[in-house]
């Protein structure tokens, strides 16, 4: 339960950086919106793989993985495109707690997309 504990503090904390340095370059530096999405999603990516390879060597991709990634891939860069464009508009504080709600929206769309639903801990 500890090991939980530093992980979702540790996330809270990365989102909470990530969240202010955005609003930093947008604000402060005029950065474009569509160079913060680009330098989100490589990052994010960079970051993925390289704990994958780090932690459980190279992936190995079956064959239901191409569905959900066609969905993923527009959508994740929709919300990265809109939410950057929200911190540009509205301050960090509210935006950030809006996009707190995204796991209870993920739970919606697995359901839809999925037909999935989490199973109780």
């Amino acid at each position: 339960m500890a090991m939980l504990f530093i992980l979702v503090l540790s996330g809270a904390c990365i989102w909470g950086v990530t969240n202010i340095l955005r609003k930093h370059f947008l604000k402060n530096a005029n950065a474009a919106v569509d160079l913060m999405v680009v330098a989100t999603m490589l990052g994010a990516s960079v970051f993925s793989v390289s704990v994958q390879f780090i932690f459980l060597g190279p992936p190995k991709f079956l064959p239901g993985l191409w569905i959900p990634f066609g969905w993923y891939i527009p959508l994740s860069v929709a919300i990265q495109y809109l939410g950057i464009a929200a911190l540009k508009m509205e301050d960090v504080s509210v935006v950030a707690s809006l996009q707190g709600l995204t796991p209870i929206f993920l739970i919606f769309t697995s359901l839809i997309m999925l037909g999935e639903f989490p199973t109780p801990l």
